[in-house]
């Protein structure tokens, strides 16, 4: 009998073993599934929205060919039956009397970039020198900040806060001439004599939210309002340091290029690209050739 008892205890004993390592072997194979789920998602996932970016990339290349070109924009055909594009062009600005030049990226120190104050054409040639499109009064004023800690040096050495250069390029009925502006925060640079530089002075700063991507851009700088009647554009150069720049005119503001959107889907993932295609601008070289004194 006591035999017998020993013999079912050590079956029983055996038995718990036996669930407990099925109980462990399942819980390993569920676990290893998941994980084979879950990874097999994640490369879904990765290829569906490398798939999604190529289309809207595609896009993006087709119809800033179409803007160059001058042609009627017309979504392109997705290469991939999988995939699908939505693409939205709209001008920057659209009826607003203010625009962040470079569409929100720094403007180059030295080099700048132009606002366009006459109107362009469908292919974005400029109405020049067509006498309606230029302003015929009004005034801008320009914002900026480079986000660097104020510190001005001795003339000659490193400057931090950056200065503005203002170029106004005119069209007064049989010739051309230009006005020139310019504002330095840093009294050393303007006693060295470099021009006619105005002086500027930090203040607590403004904020806008950008419509076209809901960025918030800090500025700690603004000029003294520059005059614009009969100006074809001006060219806005930051000094020392590049810079974000917004432009506050008195008027609405003629547009100076096209915002295209770029979405692309594939399967359950969407992919957007933005690009800002502004109009040509002069070529710095080409600026100072013709335009220095």
């Amino acid at each position: 009998m006591k035999k017998n008892t020993a013999m079912m205890y050590q079956k029983g004993q055996a038995l718990i073993l036996v669930i407990i390592i099925m109980a462990t072997a399942i819980t390993v194979a569920l676990s290893l599934a998941a994980r084979s789920i879950v990874s097999l998602k994640d490369n879904v996932n990765q290829q569906e929205s490398q798939k999604a970016y190529a289309v809207a990339e595609s896009g993006v290349e087709t119809v800033l060919q179409q803007l160059k070109n001058g042609d009627s924009i017309t979504t392109p055909p997705s290469n991939d039956p999988a995939s699908t594009i939505n693409i939205v062009v709209s001008p920057v600005p659209q009826n607003s009397a203010q625009f962040l030049m470079n569409n929100g990226s720094k403007v180059p120190v030295d080099d700048g970039a132009d606002l366009w104050l006459v109107k362009h054409d469908i292919s974005g040639k400029p109405n020049i020198p067509d006498i309606a499109t230029r302003p015929s009064s009004g005034s801008i004023t320009i914002h900026y900040s480079d986000h660097v800690t104020s510190q001005c040096s001795a003339a000659g050495g490193t400057i931090a806060d950056a200065g503005i250069e203002v170029i106004v390029v005119i069209f007064g009925g049989t010739n051309y001439y230009t006005n020139r502006y310019a504002w330095d925060p840093c009294s050393a640079q303007r006693e060295a004599g470099i021009g006619n530089i105005a002086d500027l002075s930090r203040f607590a700063g403004s904020s806008l939210i950008y419509p076209y991507d809901n960025t918030t851009y800090h500025f700690d700088y603004s000029t003294g309002t520059i005059p614009i009647k009969d100006a074809i554009f001006a060219r806005i150069i930051p000094l020392y340091n590049s810079s974000d720049i917004l432009v506050d005119s008195t008027s609405f503001l003629p547009q100076q290029g096209n915002l295209v959107s770029a979405l692309g889907s594939n399967g359950n993932t969407q992919r957007r690209i933005n690009v800002f295609a502004s109009y040509p601008q002069l070529a710095a070289e080409y600026f100072y050739g013709l335009l220095a004194p």
